[in-house]
């Protein structure tokens, strides 16, 4: 089995954007159980001990990008060179699978109604399903990170329309040969000691994923050591 960890940057909707970040993207890795069990989540334990001498501090790209909570330690130049430098070899040591969607918003609203998040999470599923489960015969369980009620309830109704009714290239027949049919148990906190890790990953890669299809020419050193590592890559519209 592998566990398909996910994560989004930027606001869902298309009405009343905001300007100042027009982008919506979403990000799937994918991580066989056992290497995730056994090795995984003691990798990332152990760059937290090695970079914030605290294995619970929790990996976010919004406190990485603003310099907040325990990031608030790479204003000095040399530990944030050294934060990178381990943060490299982490995400190179993990073996990443990536599959990503990013959506520009003003030109997706001209042309589509469908909420980003709806089809970016679709596509994700799909594709998934095709080059990993059904070629593999591997079963997947999607891991999303656990919001609220409201939320949570929503993203539900979303997976379980596509599980029952398929999509443009794969029948409901395949989703239900390799997916749960229920997500209600797999929704999970940043934090959780079991999940949290992964999803935490997954938030850490998001932002430079969306940034590179946005500023392509900023720097953007994150998404430079990841690349390689994305498996597939669809840009809407």
């Amino acid at each position: 089995m592998d566990f398909l960890f996910l994560d989004e940057s930027g606001t869902k909707g298309i009405k009343n954007m905001d300007k100042s970040y027009p982008v919506f993207s979403m990000v799937g890795i994918l991580v066989n159980e056992y290497h995730y069990l056994k090795y995984y989540k003691d990798r990332i334990r152990d760059f937290k001990i090695k970079v914030f001498n605290d294995p619970n501090v929790i990996l976010k790209s919004y406190h990485l990008i603003k310099r907040t909570g325990p990031f608030k330690i790479l204003n000095d130049e040399k530990t944030e060179a050294a934060f990178y430098s381990e943060l490299y070899k982490l995400l190179k040591d993990l073996e990443l699978k990536i599959i990503s969607t990013c959506i520009e918003k003003e030109k997706y609203a001209r042309l589509h109604k469908n909420n980003p998040y709806d089809i970016s999470f679709s596509y994700i599923l799909e594709k998934v399903l095709l080059i990993r489960a059904i070629k593999d015969n591997v079963y997947i369980t999607p891991i999303p990170e656990k919001r609220g009620k409201r939320e949570d309830l929503r993203f539900s109704k979303i997976y379980k329309d596509i599980i029952l009714t398929g999509t443009q290239n794969a029948p409901r027949s395949q989703y239900f040969e390799y997916y749960p049919a229920d997500l209600s148990e797999w929704f999970y906190r940043e934090n959780h000691a079991e999940y949290g890790q992964g999803l935490q990953i997954a938030d850490i890669i998001t932002y430079p994923i969306a940034l590179n299809q946005w500023k392509p020419a900023e720097k953007n050193p994150i998404y430079d050591h990841i690349k390689d590592w994305i498996i597939d890559q669809k840009v809407f519209p």
